[in-house]
């Protein structure tokens, strides 16, 4: 089984990732079928029905007779019967599965709630038992419903890289967080980890869902014609030429959260699970390694490298871009990190609270003392998860952080954010493997 944290193959009946540590989910235990009590009931009735044909052949002449008449005459109404109840269970079927139908239709189109007030106050999504399920397999082009929340076709990445889109290939923390959705133009490019990790492509406002590449996969970014991606069964780094879908190989062993920056892609090597920093260029040459380390959630600006250490206690260090000069700039544990306009904003999972530092800088601001995990930060607010709100899936602007718009109560985690959309994973669900999505503004919960 692969690791939703960090993509690591396991053995099958492992408890926690052999990469990461972290829980794995528990496989459910199938039940013995009852086939065999069903075939041997089946073989005792048979054996009865044998021996009173063999009686009533005994009996003889006229009894015989009328026998096998009553008999034949008996399996002609059993006949008649279960194909009239086959009829009836079929037009009940069929009526409740129209009901379903329409209730499905009636469900998915992602509308807004009432009580989703303009001046930002708290928005309430669905639930994961509450959302509509829309399947990437489904032509959404047919339909003729169009979602309300507000979402445009040149929705704003991060300001980090919506400046220069031919520099970042996704945000920093979108990668850090699986990396399982980027926008391009108009089109997300997205992970639908409920179709096999296979990787998709889709409109801004959800329509026409195309399969890109069948390839389970995490990690993508996306550069002109380019999506880069890691192969969850191999832990490669590809290349995948989306206009002729030409997909190379650029290296061949297990590598983690990739980066596309300018000329550049850095990664962790997770091949021997030291997850020292490399880089290559972008045909995946000239790879040189640039600092050693656990490390994990980089962010690159102009002039450095910021990254925690889970060796060092998740503590805080940047490098420059050639990985001399090593520095500690957080000797606490840092939660996550993201970088935006020349800030690195990061969370301190000891005493919690949201900080800004230039970068560059060794100095830091605390702009939120709100408990926060998995932060992404995208056209000026922080989505995050909140612990001490069950996890609930939470976005305060950066301007403001005194209040807070919730727009799911999912206990939610491993947050992607682009094109106007919020994709994250309800941890603790129904189905460990479902991921969910909702509009930035606020609305309807649904899968893709």
């Amino acid at each position: 089984m692969y690791c939703k944290y960090c993509g690591k193959q396991n053995a099958d009946g492992a408890r926690f990732c052999a990469a990461c540590g972290k829980p794995l989910p528990v496989m459910p235990v199938q039940q013995p079928e009852a086939q065999k009590t069903q075939k041997a009931v089946s073989g005792k009735l048979v054996a009865i029905l044998v021996a009173a044909l063999v009686l009533l052949l005994l009996i003889g002449g006229v009894g015989w007779a009328i026998a096998t008449d009553r008999i034949h005459l008996g399996a002609s109404q059993q006949t008649e019967e279960e194909n009239d109840g086959l009829g009836a269970e079929t037009d009940s079927a069929s009526s409740a599965q129209a009901e379903i139908y329409a209730d499905d239709t009636a469900s998915s189109e992602p509308e807004p709630e009432a009580d989703a007030a303009e001046d930002g106050s708290a928005v309430s999504g669905g639930t994961a038992a509450e959302s509509s399920a829309i399947a990437p397999e489904e032509d959404a082009s047919e339909s003729e419903e169009e979602p309300d929340a507000e979402v445009s076709d040149t929705a704003p990445l991060t300001s980090a890289y919506a400046d220069d889109r031919s520099y970042y290939g996704n945000s920093f923390e979108n990668s850090s967080q699986g990396g399982t959705m980027v926008a391009s133009g108009s089109w997300i490019y997205y992970v639908s980890q409920n179709s096999g990790f296979s990787i998709w492509k889709m409109r801004t406002d959800g329509t026409e869902q195309t399969l890109v590449s069948s390839t389970p996969a995490r990690h993508i970014s996306m550069l002109g014609d380019y999506l880069y991606y890691r192969a969850l069964g191999t832990g490669y780094l590809h290349r995948l030429n989306v206009e002729t879908g030409a997909d190379t190989v650029l290296v061949a062993r297990d590598i983690y959260e990739p980066k596309v920056v300018g000329e550049y892609i850095y990664y962790e090597d997770q091949s021997d699970d030291s997850y020292d920093l490399y880089r290559c260029e972008l045909d995946g040459s000239n790879e040189v390694k640039i600092t050693d380390g656990v490390v994990f959630y980089c962010c690159v600006t102009d002039t450095r490298i910021y990254y925690l250490d889970t060796r060092a206690g998740r503590k805080g260090y940047s490098v420059a871009l050639d990985g001399s000069d090593k520095q500690t700039w957080f000797d606490g544990r840092v939660g996550s990190i993201d970088y935006v306009d020349g800030t690195v904003y990061f969370t301190d999972m000891d005493n919690g609270g949201l900080y800004a530092m230039e970068a560059g800088s060794s100095s830091y601001t605390k702009i939120s003392s709100m408990t926060m995990q998995s932060i992404n930060i995208y056209d000026g607010w922080v989505y995050f998860s909140d612990p001490d709100n069950g996890g609930a899936l939470t976005k305060v602007n950066l301007s403001d952080t005194s209040e807070a718009v919730i727009l799911s109560t999912a206990d939610c985690e491993l947050l992607n954010v682009c094109g106007g959309w919020v994709q994250y994973h309800a941890d603790g669900g129904p189905d460990d493997d479902d991921y969910y999505w909702v509009p930035t503004s606020g609305g309807v919960v649904v899968q893709f």
